[in-house]
């Protein structure tokens, strides 16, 4: 699929990705709950390696203590 095609499925212009700030808006009443800068291809490399990192110390949790964890952060 093109990179046109992914934006314009998303709703979004390159145009809208282009030097600034995303801001990612909630369908219930439109506010805004979140705003997300570009970053550069190092930063996105260094961001998924800490990603992997994270993901293999996680992998050790036991299934019933991620699962408490993730009932305590949705409270």
């Amino acid at each position: 699929m093109p990179h046109s095609d992914i934006l314009a499925a998303a709703g979004l212009t390159q145009a809208e990705l282009t030097g600034g700030s995303l801001s990612v808006t909630t369908p219930v009443d439109g506010s805004e709950i979140a705003r997300l800068k570009p970053h550069s291809t190092a930063e996105a490399e260094a961001q998924i390696a800490a990603a992997k990192s994270a993901f293999k110390s996680w992998r050790l949790v036991p299934a019933p203590r991620r699962g408490e964890l993730v009932r305590l952060l949705g409270e």
